[in-house]
């Protein structure tokens, strides 16, 4: 078997044993047809967590970059962490509104930037 035909059978079945609502992947092909969803959508009986393959979450971690510096901004946490485009660690901004106020500590720290007095 091709891996083009594989590919092409794996998404046929996922399409049958992927539920519409709530996305996750089961082992055993759905009523999609008379319940249009897994019966834990359809009724509310609980599905046993070993039936099924949770779906991935869709962002996770997102990058910035603010000039010479990268943050990653987590979907878990309002902390920021930065680090300049080189990899030196800046620190962590407890909050995205913080974010300035770090990266101007570090510039004074450090001797970046233009307003050196």
């Amino acid at each position: 078997m091709t891996l083009a035909r594989e590919a092409a059978l794996d998404a046929a079945m996922a399409a049958r044993t992927t539920c519409p609502v709530c996305r996750r992947r089961y082992h055993y092909v759905l009523p999609l047809r008379t319940l249009g969803s897994c019966l834990e959508c359809w009724d509310g009986t609980p599905a046993d967590p070993s039936t099924y393959i949770a779906p991935r979450p869709t962002h996770q971690l997102a990058a910035e970059r603010y000039g010479p510096y990268a943050c990653y901004f987590g979907a878990d946490t309002d902390q920021v962490p930065v680090w300049t485009e080189t990899g030196a660690w800046v620190g962590v901004a407890d909050t995205p509104a913080e974010l300035a106020q770090l990266l101007e500590a570090f510039e004074q720290r450090h001797g970046v930037g233009g307003d050196q007095p």
